[in-house]
C-alpha cells in the first residue's frame, strides 16, 4: 500500500498572524494565550459576576489589551476606560475578542518555511491565496 503525506497551509500567515505570536519567548506566548482563553470563559459566563469576577476580567483585560481586539456587539461588557465591568453577566453583552494582527519579520517568514519543508508532504494544499 502506497502511502501519502498531505499538509495544508493558509498562506495569509505568511504575510502577518496573531501578534502575541510574534514575541521571542514561548512562555509568555502561552501565558498571554492562557489569558485570552481564561477572558472568554469567564466573560461568557452565565450566573451574575461577583466582584471578583469583575476585578479579574479587569486584569485579563489589562494583561491582554495590546494583542485583543473587543468586538461588543449588543451591550457593553466594559466602560469606556475598560476599568469597570457594565455587564451583570455573560449573558447581557454579546460579543467576544479577535486576536490582533501583525506583520512578522523575514526570520520568522523563513522558519516557516522550514517548517513546511519539513513536513515533506506529498500533496500541499495552500488555503486563502488570494
Amino acid at each position: 500500500m502506497t502511502s501519502f503525506r498531505f499538509a495544508s497551509f493558509n498562506v495569509e500567515n505568511l504575510f502577518s498572524r496573531a501578534k502575541v505570536l510574534n514575541l521571542d519567548d514561548s512562555a509568555v506566548i502561552n501565558a498571554k494565550l492562557k489569558a485570552v482563553a481564561e477572558f472568554t470563559k469567564l466573560s461568557r459566563k452565565s450566573s451574575a459576576f461577583t466582584a471578583a469576577n469583575e476585578s479579574r476580567l479587569v486584569s485579563l483585560f489589562r494583561e491582554i489589551s495590546s494583542f485583543v481586539i473587543l468586538q461588543e456587539n449588543r451591550a457593553k461588557l466594559f466602560n469606556r476606560s475598560k476599568s469597570k465591568v457594565l455587564a451583570s453577566s455573560g449573558k447581557d453583552w454579546d460579543g467576544g475578542i479577535a486576536l490582533r494582527r501583525a506583520k512578522f519579520s523575514d526570520l520568522s517568514r523563513k522558519n516557516t518555511a522550514k517548517i513546511i519543508k519539513t513536513l515533506k508532504a506529498d500533496v500541499m494544499c495552500i488555503v486563502e491565496a488570494e
